[in-house]
């Protein structure tokens, strides 16, 4: 019990360490500011499928390019367009990002 009262009493000597890598912070890329990408987002949340594509959730959903633009993909083409729900949008960005570095089979 003393040794326990000594080291409550004692300063703390442990601090958290200050991450080494600063993430930057995202910037959404000019073409989603712009007026075609606004035109077919409005146009898109008339179809019937604006939902999650994948759970079919209906809240707080990402107009997503299937096929993303810097692998190709058609900037303003509805057929390269998906809803998602924003965990799966996440979840499709980090593993498209994987694939591109090659971390992905």
């Amino acid at each position: 019990m003393a040794g326990k009262r000594r080291l409550m009493a004692a300063p703390g000597r442990l601090v958290a360490a200050k991450p080494r890598l600063v993430a930057k912070p995202k910037v959404a890329e000019p073409i989603y500011q712009s007026a075609e990408w606004r035109a077919l987002r409005d146009a898109r949340r008339k179809d019937a499928d604006y939902r999650c594509a994948v759970c079919g959730s209906k809240h707080r959903l990402i107009l997503d390019h299937i096929r993303e633009i810097r692998d190709g993909g058609a900037r303003f083409d509805p057929k390269n367009t998906q809803w998602l729900c924003r965990v799966h949008h996440g979840v499709k960005t980090e593993e498209a990002k994987r694939a591109r570095v090659g971390l992905v089979g």
